[in-house]
């Protein structure tokens, strides 16, 4: 049996890459970066690195040495408690994962890199491929930009096999309570008024933490390289989004905010992504929608 070692153990896509292995019977080690204690990992399947610190081939043969195929889930992701330097997320997502696909290359091991959409240089485009341009789209700051050096990384690598996937705007259980859905959420469930602010037809594809990592896993039995879009395969407008958490949330009201400090902006759509290599070389078929996911993350 191939053992799959998951880096990010500890963040939401790897709380569902953890939960995807399970349900697979899947031979696995989970690495992450702390919190010892895991009620989804037995302590035999855990192992905690700092990859901050993580420098050499060396000290990866110790971590991840046994294993055939990693998934490489773990980043650097600034969030409102936890802020971060752009030479800390540099070092993180981009020099880490260029020393990582640099061992895999060396010790005849696969790699699957979860990268993002953000490296497209228009995500407002009506249908994105894997060819569409890329570039610094805007999104995300700096750490969507820090997604598309470190592509550009693993594909000066000699000799790496890699499967990338570029999934839209990814969420799930472990969702951080800044961001929009959880906000919405938490507003809702404690039935209070979510202001949805304009362009109210914004509309963003979404995709659910489980479905990606559905997908990461299929790409090792598929044994499949080269890069994919993963998506949701709905544009949910920002209105859509606030309803869908009112609804699931049992209590709690929506109010359309007219008015806006800025001169209001046409709506846009953004992940509009093409996803028919993933249909057809993953056989890749979204299971949750949003009101799916978002009752999932509330159960969570």
């Amino acid at each position: 049996m191939v053992l799959v070692g998951i880096t990010g153990a500890g963040g939401m896509v790897g709380r569902a890459l953890v939960k995807e292995a399970q349900n697979r019977s899947l031979d696995f080690v989970a690495i992450r970066r702390g919190d010892i204690s895991s009620p989804q990992i037995s302590q035999e399947k855990l192992r905690l690195a700092d990859f901050r610190v993580v420098r050499t081939f060396e000290q990866l043969d110790t971590l991840l040495g046994d294993v055939a195929v990693v998934i490489h889930a773990a980043a650097a992701v600034p969030a409102a408690s936890r802020k971060m330097t752009d030479d800390t997320i540099f070092d993180i997502n981009v020099r880490f994962t260029e020393l990582l696909g640099q061992w895999c290359a060396s010790r005849s091991k696969k790699m699957i890199f979860i990268s993002g959409a953000t490296v497209y240089e228009k995500v407002n485009s009506q249908k994105i491929s894997e060819d569409s341009p890329l570039g610094n789209s805007g999104v995300g700051g700096y750490y969507g930009y820090s997604k598309l050096l470190a592509e550009r990384a693993l594909e000066q690598i000699n000799d790496l096999t890699y499967c990338c996937l570029r999934p839209s705007s990814v969420y799930g259980p472990g969702l951080e309570h800044n961001k929009l859905i959880m906000q919405q959420l938490d507003t809702a469930a404690q039935d209070k008024t979510i202001t949805v602010y304009p362009p109210h037809d914004d509309r963003t594809d979404l995709i659910f933490s489980e479905d990606l990592a559905w997908a990461c896993f299929e790409a090792i039995e598929k044994n499949v390289t080269g890069i994919f879009n993963i998506a949701g395969g709905t544009l949910y407008s920002m209105e859509e989004i606030a309803l869908a958490c009112v609804k699931v949330a049992g209590k709690g009201t929506v109010q359309l905010e007219q008015q806006w400090r800025d001169p209001v902006r046409a709506g846009e759509i953004r992940f509009n992504l093409d996803c028919s290599k993933a249909v057809k070389h993953l056989n890749f078929h979204p299971k949750m929608n949003l009101e799916k996911g978002l009752r999932a993350i509330l159960s969570s």
